[in-house]
């Protein structure tokens, strides 16, 4: 994701839709990873399944597309 892309420059569409997939994208990583470690460390017996994690950040991200008024 480029680092500039929240300064004034005017934005495209495929801007706005390439931004946001970068972030959701880091998101899903780092919730992933953060569950994983709880699994592997909690001294609870308790397990967090992640089976459909990526569908949730498939639903922000779908968000754009399906609130866009052209």
């Amino acid at each position: 994701m480029k680092d500039n892309i929240m300064n004034d420059k005017k934005m495209t569409y495929e801007d706005l839709d390439t931004a946001v997939s970068d972030i959701l994208t880091d998101a899903n990583k780092k919730v992933e990873t953060l569950i994983e470690k709880f699994n592997d460390t909690n001294d609870e017996g308790s397990e967090v399944d992640t089976v459909d994690l990526d569908s949730k950040f498939d639903v922000l991200h779908d968000y754009v597309g399906d609130y866009i008024n052209e």
